[in-house]
C-alpha cells in the first residue's frame, strides 16, 4: 500500500513523521497485510484485508478507530476480529463496517445520530452492531460527513444521521434521524451503487440511473440548479451514459461518475479545480472531463476537494484539485492546486490494484489483480442462470438447502431484485423504448421453478410475487421500477382464471392506479413487447372475465365481484388502446369475448346504459357492460344494434300515437301510421323512393319507424322479403354509372363518389338515408363501396395507400413503386407533377394537387408529399361535399353512438354481409315442416341436388330464398331456412323470402328435383300471393 497527503493525524499509517504531510506516494510499512478495500475519512483511515480483518489509523478523538493504542500506524480492530468484514466506510468522525452475513457495525462520533443506535450519544469507541438492521442483509456501507447510508442485498437504501440538507433522502422532517430508515421514494428501483459525500448522497441503479439528494450549494447534485433536495432526484443527463454501478464517488462538495466505457463525469464545486475541467467554476450539470477522453479510466475516488482517476492500461494515476497537503502526489515543489488531471509522481513499479481518497489524503494498493469499478458485480441479488441451475437440480426427497431458499425468498419478495433480474445486454439506459427485460429468459425461469421437485420453491416464488405487487408505488421513481409489470404476467398463475382475485385483479388494479408518466411508459413497453406475450396477457384477462360475466344474470351479485369485473374490463380497455396505438399488432377480433351474449342480458344492459346517458349520468361511475364494446363479437353488437332499433322504434311509434291523438283533439281527425311506408313501382324505383324520402325529411323521426315496402300492382305483404328485394333493386339502379353519381372501378368492382356529378347534395343525402334504413331494418344490401367509406363514417383516417388499394390496386401499386424507387432520377423516370388527371364525361382534365402543382415536378425530396396529396384527393378532398351529404343522411337514421361500437370491417359486413359461405352449416341449421324430416327421401334428394349445383347457382338459391346472395356478419349459422312439403309435383319450388321458407313438392327423382330447383332459382322474379 502507498499513501500520501495530510499526515497530521496519522491517517497515512506511516508511523510518526515529522512533516504535516507527505507529497508523493510512500509505501505503508505493514507488509503482512493484503488489503482488499481502503476507506479514508476526514482524519482517519480504515483498511480491510482479503481475509476480512479490519485495521485503522489516524485521529481517534471520537473513537472512530474502534480501538485504542497507536494512531499513526495501522492496527487491528480487535472488537471485530471474530467477524469477516466485507464493506467499510469512514466518515468525518465516524466509521461503518458490514460483515459477510450482512450485519452492520458503527462507532465514533454520534453527535447527529450517524451511528444508528437510536441514542445520539457523543461518542462510541468500540464497534457496535446496529440492531435495527439485524434482519436485513447489508452489502454496502457509506459514511458522509455526519450521516450514514447502507445498500441492502435487495437493492434498497437505508439512511440515518444528519438530515439538515436532505442528505438522507427522507423528505423534510427532523434534522436528525437516529434509526436507519428506508428511503421509500426509491422503492422498486434496483439500486446497485451508493456513495455519501459531505452533505449529499448519490445512488445508481443497475441500468445506470443516478439519483442525488442533500446539499446542492455548488450544484453537487447535478440537477441543473443549486437548490437542496430532500428527496432523491434523478440526474437526467446521465440517464443514457451507462454509469457503472461501482463508479460513483463524492467529495465534500463535488461528485463523480464513471461510465462503463471508462469516461468520467464530474460536477459541483471546482473551487480548487477538483472537477478537472481547467476552471474553478462550479458545474450544476455533469460534464465529461475532456482531458481524460481517449483513455480507459477504470477507477475514480474523491477526497474532500480532490479527485483521483486510474488508467491501468498506462499504469497512470491522475489527480486534480487541492494540493496544499500533498494529496495530489506531485512532490513538495509542486503543491499548487490543479484544475486539470495531472499524473501522480512516485516510484511505483507494480500495477495498481485499487485506489482510495478522503479528507486530504490519498491511498493506493498494489494487488495481484486490479479491482476495476467497471466490472464489479453489483451487490443487489438477482435471479441468474446459476441459481436456476441449482433449483433445477433439487431432487424430490432432498432436504432443501436453507441458504438457497433464503436467496429465492429474498429475490422474489423484493421488487427491486425482480426488476434487476434476467435483463438483456442492452438494459442500460432503461427508457420507454427499452425496458431491458429478457422475456424468453423469464419464461424459461418460471418454467424451471414450476417444474421444481420441491413445492416450497414455487410457493415461495408465488407469495413473493404477490408481496412485490404490493410494494409498487403509485408514482414510481423511475422506469426501472416498472419492469415487474412485464415479468409478472409470465407466471403460470396469471393464466388461471380461478386465481383472478389473487393475481389478475390486483395486477390490473395496481397498473391502472399508476400516476405520472408511468402508464405512458407501460403503454410503450406493452406495445413493443413480443406478440406472444401480449396475446397471452390478453387471453388471460379475457378468460378471467368470463366467470364474472356469468354472474351478471344473478339477482344478487356481490359488489366485490362486480368491482373485480370492472377492473378486468378496464384493463382490457388499456390493452385495446395499446394495441390500436401500436398499429394493431393483434386484430380487433382477438379482443372479442365469444358468446358474451350468453353470459348477460345485453338487451337489458343496453337499455339501462342508454337511459343513464339520456339522464345525463356519468356511465363510467357505475358498471355498464356497454362501456366496453370492443369485447363484443358480431352477435353481441348486432343484439345491441337491434336493441337500439327496438328502443328508437318504440319511441317513434309512441310519438306517432301522441301526434295522432293531438290531431284528433285539435281538428277532430287524426291518422295513426306506425310504419315508414314507401310505395314504388319496379320501373321507376329510384325516383319514387327519393321523392317520398324527401317528403319525410321534415319529420325525421319517421325514419325511425319500421320500414314497410309496397310494389305497385303486387299483392305481397311486406314481412321482410319485399324489403329485401326493394333494396336489391334500388341499389342496383342508384349505383348505375348512367346516373353519374358514382364512379365505377372495374378492376375491383367497386364504386366511389363522382366529383363531377351534377346531382345536388340532397340526392347524396337521400342515398345515405337509404343505406341507413337498410342497416336500421337489418337488410343486407349490395353497396360496392371499399372499406374506406366505412372508415370515413366512423371518422377514421383514410390517407394510406392501402386505403386506395381497395379501390384501385393498380394506382396504389404505382404510388408504392414511386415511394420505393431510390435512384436520383425520379423526374426522368416517372415524369410526374403535382396534378391528377381524371376523366370528366369523356374529357381528360388535370387537377392540381396543390397551388401551381402543374409546375412542380415530383422528385425524391417531395414524392412522399405527392403520394399523400394524391391519396387524400382521391378519397377525401375531391368528394368531400358528396360524402358529407351521404354521411348526414346515413346518421339521420343510424344512431351514431351505436355505430361507434363497430370496427370499419364489421360495419361493412353489417351493411353488405359477407361471402364466407359454409353450405354445410346451411344444411345443418335447416328445419322441416309439413311431414318433411331430415331423413325424408325428398329432403335427401334436395341436398344431394344442392351439393351438385355450381357455386354461382348456390348463391342464386340463397338470393331466391332469402332475398340476398350474401350472408349476415354473424355467418351462415344465422341464416335459418325452413323447407315444407307441398302437394303439386308439377309446380316449381316456391320461396317465401319473408320467412326464408321453401315450398318443396315431393318429386319422384333427384334429377327432376334438381331440374325444377334450377328452373325456380334462375327464372323467378317478383312477389305475389302464393
Amino acid at each position: 500500500m502507498y499513501s500520501w497527503g495530510s499526515a497530521s493525524n496519522g491517517e497515512l499509517g506511516q508511523g510518526g513523521v515529522e512533516d504535516a504531510y507527505i507529497s508523493i506516494p510512500t509505501i505503508v510499512k505493514k507488509p503482512d497485510i493484503k488489503p482488499s478495500s481502503i476507506s479514508i475519512g476526514g482524519r482517519h483511515c480504515l483498511v480491510i484485508t482479503e481475509t476480512g480483518e479490519l485495521y485503522s489509523c489516524g485521529s481517534n478523538d471520537f473513537g472512530q478507530l474502534g480501538r485504542e493504542s497507536s494512531q499513526t500506524r495501522l492496527e487491528l480492530v480487535t472488537a471485530l476480529s471474530e467477524y469477516t468484514v466485507r464493506s467499510i466506510s469512514a466518515g468525518s468522525n465516524h466509521s461503518l463496517a458490514a460483515d459477510d452475513w450482512g450485519s452492520v457495525f458503527s462507532w465514533g462520533s454520534d453527535e447527529y445520530g450517524q451511528l444508528g443506535h437510536n441514542q445520539g450519544s457523543q461518542t462510541l469507541r468500540v464497534p457496535r452492531l446496529i440492531k435495527s438492521l439485524g434482519t436485513i442483509k447489508i452489502d454496502l456501507v457509506s459514511a458522509g460527513m455526519y450521516h450514514s447510508a447502507v445498500l441492502t442485498a435487495g437493492g434498497q437504501v437505508y439512511s440515518w444521521g444528519n438530515n439538515s440538507k436532505g442528505q438522507l433522502g427522507l423528505g423534510q422532517g427532523a434534522d436528525h434521524v437516529f434509526n436507519p430508515t428506508l428511503v421509500e421514494s426509491l422503492a422498486g428501483v434496483p439500486l446497485a451503487g451508493l456513495t455519501c459525500g459531505g452533505n449529499h448522497t448519490l445512488v445508481v441503479s443497475l441500468s445506470g440511473a443516478v439519483f442525488s439528494f442533500g446539499s446542492n450549494t455548488h450544484g453537487q447534485l447535478g440537477v441543473g440548479d443549486t437548490q437542496d433536495r430532500y428527496l432523491p432526484t434523478q440526474i437526467r443527463t446521465l440517464r443514457k451514459q451507462n454509469i457503472s454501478p461501482a463508479g460513483l464517488a463524492a467529495g465534500s462538495e463535488h461528485s463523480i461518475a464513471l461510465t462503463s466505457d471508462g469516461g468520467v463525469f464530474t460536477w459541483g464545486s471546482s473551487r480548487c479545480g477538483q472537477l478537472g475541467h481547467g476552471t474553478t467554476s462550479s458545474e450544476i450539470l455533469p460534464r465529461r472531463i475532456l482531458e481524460l477522453m481517449g483513455t480507459l479510466v477504470t477507477q475514480v475516488a474523491a477526497g474532500d476537494r480532490h479527485t483521483l482517476a486510474l488508467v491501468p492500461t498506462r499504469n497512470k494515476l491522475y489527480a486534480f484539485g487541492v494540493a496544499g497537503s500533498g494529496q495530489l502526489g506531485r512532490g513538495r515543489q509542486n503543491n499548487q492546486n490543479s484544475t486539470l488531471p495531472q499524473i501522480v509522481s512516485g516510484d511505483i513499479n507494480c500495477r495498481t490494484g485499487f485506489i482510495s481518497a478522503g479528507g486530504n489524503s490519498s491511498w493506493l494498493a498494489v494487488t495481484d489483480k486490479e479491482k476495476s469499478q467497471l466490472d464489479q458485480d453489483p451487490s443487489i441479488r438477482r435471479l441468474n442462470q446459476s441459481l436456476l441451475k441449482k433449483i433445477s437440480e433439487i431432487k424430490e426427497d432432498e432436504l432443501l438447502d436453507q441458504d438457497l431458499l433464503e436467496e429465492v425468498e429474498l429475490i422474489f419478495s423484493t421488487l427491486s431484485c425482480i426488476n434487476a433480474s434476467l435483463l438483456t445486454p442492452t438494459h442500460s439506459g432503461c427508457s420507454g423504448s427499452n425496458p431491458g427485460v429478457d422475456f424468453a429468459a423469464w419464461k424459461d425461469a418460471f418454467s424451471t421453478i414450476q417444474n421444481c421437485k420441491n413445492d416450497t420453491i414455487s410457493s415461495a416464488v408465488m407469495s413473493g410475487l404477490l408481496s412485490c405487487l404490493e410494494q409498487i408505488k403509485l408514482n414510481p421513481p423511475d422506469t426501472e421500477a416498472l419492469r415487474f409489470f412485464l415479468v409478472f404476467p409470465l407466471h403460470s398463475s396469471m393464466m388461471d382464471p380461478s386465481c383472478a382475485m389473487e393475481f389478475q385483479v390486483p395486477y390490473a388494479e395496481k397498473l391502472m392506479l399508476l400516476q405520472g408518466n408511468a402508464v405512458k411508459v407501460l403503454e410503450k413497453w406493452f406495445g413493443k413487447s413480443p406478440k406472444d406475450w401480449f396475446l397471452n396477457l390478453l387471453t388471460c384477462y379475457k378468460d378471467a372475465a368470463v366467470p364474472f360475466l356469468k354472474l351478471l344474470n344473478l339477482e344478487n351479485i356481490e359488489r366485490i365481484k362486480v368491482r373485480a369485473l370492472s377492473v378486468i374490463l378496464v384493463f382490457l380497455t388499456f390493452l385495446s388502446r395499446v394495441n390500436s396505438e401500436s398499429g394493431n399488432v393483434l386484430s380487433y377480433e382477438t379482443f372479442y369475448i365469444p358468446n358474451i351474449h350468453e353470459y348477460c342480458d345485453l338487451k337489458l344492459s343496453y337499455f339501462s346504459w342508454k337511459m343513464a346517458r339520456m339522464r345525463g349520468q356519468d356511465t363510467t361511475a357505475e358498471f355498464y357492460i356497454c362501456n366496453f364494446p370492443f369485447i363484443f363479437d358480431p352477435i353481441a353488437k348486432e343484439i345491441v344494434l337491434r336493441s337500439d332499433q327496438e328502443f328508437t322504434q318504440q319511441i317513434a311509434q309512441q310519438n306517432a300515437v301522441q301526434d295522432a291523438m293531438f290531431q284528433m283533439i285539435a281538428s277532430g281527425q287524426g291518422m295513426l301510421n306506425p310504419f315508414l311506408e314507401i310505395f314504388v313501382s319496379r320501373n321507376n324505383i329510384v325516383q319514387d323512393t327519393i321523392a317520398q324520402l324527401l317528403n319525410t325529411l321534415h319529420r325525421r323521426e319517421n325514419f325511425k319507424k319500421p320500414l314497410r315496402i309496397t310494389f305497385h300492382g303486387e299483392e305481397a305483404q311486406d314481412a321482410g322479403g319485399v324489403t329485401k328485394e326493394f333494396f336489391l333493386l334500388l341499389m342496383k339502379e342508384i349505383l348505375n354509372p348512367d346516373y353519374g353519381m358514382f364512379k365505377e372501378y372495374e378492376e375491383t368492382n367497386t364504386v366511389w363518389f363522382n366529383p363531377a356529378s351534377f346531382e345536388t347534395s340532397e340526392y347524396f343525402t337521400m342515398i345515405g338515408i337509404v343505406c341507413g334504413l337498410a342497416i336500421y331494418n337489418f337488410t343486407i344490401i349490395n353497396l360496392p363501396f371499399p372499406l374506406a367509406l366505412y372508415k370515413k363514417l366512423l371518422e377514421e383516417k383514410t390517407e394510406e395507400i392501402s386505403d386506395l388499394a381497395d379501390l384501385s390496386p393498380t394506382v396504389a401499386k404505382s404510388l408504392q413503386d414511386l415511394l420505393d424507387y431510390s435512384e436520383p432520377d425520379v423526374e426522368e423516370v416517372f415524369c410526374l407533377n403535382f396534378t391528377i388527371t381524371e376523366s370528366y364525361f369523356g374529357e381528360l382534365v388535370a387537377k392540381p394537387l396543390k397551388p401551381d402543382g402543374e409546375n412542380v415536378a415530383v422528385n425524391n425530396e417531395n414524392k412522399v408529399e405527392y403520394v399523400n396529396l394524391y391519396v387524400n384527393y382521391m378519397l377525401n378532398s375531391s368528394c368531400q361535399e358528396q360524402f358529407e351529404a351521404f354521411k348526414k343522411g346515413f346518421l339521420t337514421v343510424v344512431n351514431k353512438q351505436v355505430l361507434l361500437l363497430f370496427q370499419a370491417k364489421e360495419l361493412m359486413a353489417l351493411v353488405i354481409g359477407n361471402e364466407n359461405y359454409d353450405w354445410d352449416k346451411l344444411e345443418e341449421g335447416c328445419q322441416y315442416k309439413e311431414g318433411f324430416t331430415k331423413d325424408h327421401q325428398t329432403i335427401q334428394f334436395f341436398w344431394e341436388a344442392f351439393r351438385e349445383l355450381k357455386e354461382e347457382e348456390k348463391r342464386k338459391f340463397l338470393l331466391f330464398l332469402t332475398g340476398s346472395d350474401r350472408i349476415p356478419a354473424r355467418g351462415m349459422e344465422s341464416v335459418q331456412i325452413t323447407i315444407q312439403r307441398t302437394g303439386d309435383v308439377n309446380c316449381l319450388p316456391v320461396a317465401h323470402t319473408c320467412f326464408n321458407l321453401l315450398d318443396l313438392p315431393e318429386y319422384a327423382t333427384k334429377e327432376r328435383l334438381k331440374f325444377k330447383l334450377r328452373q325456380a332459382i334462375l327464372e323467378t322474379k317478383g312477389f305475389g300471393i302464393v
